[in-house]
């Protein structure tokens, strides 16, 4: 039986109308159906400044994650009706699916297998051939960084599959990450950006220039993404792949700006695997949240902001971490 009375520093919220149970948070448990170990409304892990949420009736997306208070992601009250908020994943490449994205993956309810203080564990329910799992984590070696494990079960043949992350934030300060040079486009709409001799791409957003519509896809050179908002560092840590690893039409690194709402979408791959029915391709990407020190300013091509994320890597790499995509065979 789960003992709640272990579990204080995290709050989920049930949508039961059963008697909340206050243990220095709001908790309530629900037995139920056969295939689901808990129907849960909303989960909460914390670690110090760093509060994350995860909603599992909403495609096990991360609904929200403040550090101090302050909101990173584009939530879904500023979305108001869209369905374009919070963090989510999908199959790559996007020919699998085409659009909209599979509900299965992105939107419907997934089950939570597990949860405990730092972790919580979501599968989905089988669609288009695979179920997705997502294990997310809050790291207890570094601080304010967030490990997400993703599990894609194939349940037929994939000749190509990689596992793709979205992340919404509101439409402003600077996005930065490295690239190999030899592959950076824009194949939709309009999408500006500075590009600096030792190959880092910059891009400054603001909802007052206007909302227009356009994607960015590129191959990052040292597997990390960077954004930078009212005084946040956020990095996506993921590894790093060849050239010819990408999936088909796609980019390690995608960027996309939409002409509806005040929101960018920070996107990384997988490197592409030939999946055969009964594998599993497993695939991390860590997140990191840190404030910025005063003496760094947030401005384009500024080299204190690029030896401040590659500090990060070093701490990565010491703390340990999965170097390349996964493939395990089930019985």
């Amino acid at each position: 039986m789960f003992n709640f009375a272990r579990h204080f520093s995290w709050r989920v919220f049930f949508y039961s109308s059963l008697p909340l149970i206050i243990l220095g948070a709001v908790l309530s448990a629900q037995a139920s159906a056969a295939k689901d170990l808990f129907r849960v409304e909303a989960i909460s892990i914390q670690a110090g400044e760093l509060c994350l949420q995860v909603d599992p009736v909403h495609g096990a997306r991360i609904s929200s994650l403040k550090f101090a208070e302050q909101e990173l992601l584009f939530t879904a009250s500023a979305a108001e009706e869209n369905n374009n908020w919070g963090s989510t994943f999908w199959l790559s490449p996007q020919s699998l699916w085409g659009w909209p994205p599979v509900t299965a993956h992105d939107s419907e309810q997934y089950k939570v297998l597990s949860f405990t203080e730092r972790s919580v564990k979501l599968q989905s329910r089988s669609a288009s051939g695979a179920t997705v799992s997502k294990e997310i984590v809050l790291n207890s070696q570094q601080k304010n960084r967030i490990d997400l494990l993703y599990t894609l079960q194939a349940e037929k043949n994939f000749p190509e599959v990689a596992a793709w992350e979205i992340t919404r934030v509101p439409l402003n300060g600077l996005v930065f990450y490295a690239v190999s040079g030899d592959f950076i486009a824009v194949p939709m709409g309009e999408m500006e950006y500075e590009l600096d001799s030792n190959n880092i791409v910059w891009q400054s957003f603001s909802p007052d220039a206007g909302l227009l519509e356009g994607k960015l896809i590129a191959h990052g050179s040292e597997g990390w993404l960077a954004w930078v908002s009212e005084g946040l560092l956020y990095i996506k840590r993921y590894a790093p792949m060849a050239r010819e690893e990408i999936a088909t039409g796609e980019g390690d690194i995608e960027i996309y700006v939409s002409d509806k709402l005040p929101y960018a979408e920070l996107e990384v791959q997988s490197a592409a695997r030939s999946l055969k029915k009964g594998e599993q391709l497993q695939w991390q990407v860590s997140w990191v949240i840190l404030p910025l020190p005063e003496n760094v300013a947030p401005v384009s091509g500024n080299p204190k902001l690029l030896a401040l994320v590659r500090e990060q890597l070093a701490v990565f790499n010491k703390n340990g971490y999965i170097v390349d995509t996964k493939i395990k065979t089930i019985n």
